[in-house]
């Protein structure tokens, strides 16, 4: 009833008659620069045309900025997620800027960053296995012995605070640290024959493919598209023989022609299927 008021969504776009600029956070790792910068330039393939382009953010400019899209790399190693924000004009949908964090905990660059990574998700394993919990809306908390449940519901709800009809809610927050782990394990006892330095260099560009990959998620989610959990139904290949395609993957430095482990980047990745997208 529009004489009592209403609510209109508009879908989120940008406007495409203009170039979409990410801006590279001053702190970004350079062995770390090409990948992000490739994740973000994968979307000029959908568009048919150079719409996407990647530059170092100004002096000082870091996420959020009111006049800049940030790729912002966050050296914090104990927290192992991306995320992904824009503002739009609530009028039209239009996505006026946007911001992506990425968390350093993913740049496995070496055999020692790996195993310090892995020791610490051990130790957070077994310091929270036989915590209590609780589900709030930013995911799954661990309460201490000293700390009440209840109040600490209370606590994280009562930080939201919004205009009825502005809500902020996030496009993406993915945290998949401790699968992340498992399979780094994995993949670490799989190289095991190689020497430090053969593997160090192998971690490096896995890590690098695997970045590439979330910065694409990332930058999907702020040219307004949402997840696609279906992709992985595409794959085109036996279970069975993933083993085989992954050894390829290592030692060709790409995966076998024709090897489709989903349909879309908007899917949450297998860590060891993402080499081979």
């Amino acid at each position: 009833n529009t004489e009592q008021g209403g609510t209109t969504i508009y879908a989120s776009k940008w406007d495409t008659n203009k170039p979409i600029v990410f801006s590279l956070s001053a702190n970004t790792p350079k062995e770390y620069v090409k990948a992000i910068t490739e994740g973000a330039l994968y979307w000029n393939k959908s568009f048919d045309k150079e719409i996407i382009k990647v530059i170092k953010a100004p002096p000082g400019v870091t996420a959020p900025d009111f006049f800049h899209n940030i790729i912002q790399w966050v050296d914090w190693k104990d927290a192992g997620f991306a995320y992904a924000d824009a503002q739009m004009d609530p009028r039209t949908g239009e996505i006026l800027h946007a911001q992506i964090f990425l968390t350093s905990v993913f740049a496995i660059s070496g055999i020692e960053k790996a195993r310090t990574f892995l020791r610490k998700i051990e130790f957070e394993k077994e310091r929270t296995s036989n915590l209590p919990a609780i589900v709030t809306k930013d995911g799954i908390k661990f309460i201490d012995s000293d700390s009440n449940s209840k109040n600490q519901s209370q606590n994280n709800d009562s930080l939201r605070i919004s205009l009825k009809g502005f809500q902020k809610n996030r496009m993406c927050n993915f945290r998949p640290t401790h699968k992340f782990a498992d399979q780094l394990t994995e993949l670490v006892a799989t190289l095991s024959e190689l020497n430090t330095h053969e593997l160090d260099s192998k971690l490096l560009k896995i890590s690098q493919d695997y970045i590439r990959e979330v910065v694409a998620h990332e930058v999907g989610h702020v040219l307004g598209l949402r997840h696609n959990f279906a992709g992985s139904l595409a794959a085109n290949y036996e279970e069975k023989d993933f083993d085989d395609i992954y050894k390829e993957y290592l030692n060709q430095n790409r995966a076998p022609d024709g090897v489709i482990t989903s349909s879309s980047v908007m899917e949450y990745q297998n860590f060891m299927h993402i080499g081979q997208q």
